[in-house]
């Protein structure tokens, strides 16, 4: 619940909107909290793209997102990833040469098995 806290309190903080920290007379800070995440939300144009599971469609974030794009004078810092993003189907370039290696292999295998298929049909001479 704390690191839940600590987000929500960057949420409201990057929104410029301070005013939703104040709890309600008799609410607790994690009530609060439950409050927040229930009646208000933010669109999706509030979000780097590197907050997105998919980029492309833009319709789920990551459990940590944040919002930093806001049309305010001191905006909030962006949030740049620590490491790439892995891809869907990551493929490395090492990846692709030994794809190209086997199929070379499996190309000299039938080429071998014809070869030695033609030997052993080829008509032999008298010896």
């Amino acid at each position: 619940m704390l690191k839940m806290c600590y987000r929500c309190k960057q949420w409201v903080i990057n929104s410029r909107r301070v005013d939703l920290l104040k709890p309600w007379p008799g609410e607790t800070w994690e009530q609060s909290v439950q409050r927040m995440n229930k009646n208000n939300c933010l669109c999706g144009k509030h979000f780097e793209e590197s907050q997105f599971m998919n980029v492309n469609t833009r319709n789920s974030l990551i459990w940590s997102a944040v919002p930093t794009i806001f049309n305010v004078t001191n905006k909030p810092k962006p949030i740049t990833p620590k490491r790439k993003a892995p891809s869907r189907h990551p493929l490395n370039p090492k990846q692709k040469k030994q794809k190209v290696d086997l199929q070379q292999k499996l190309n000299d295998i039938n080429n071998n098995a014809q070869e030695s298929a033609q030997q052993t049909n080829a008509p032999k001479g008298n010896s």
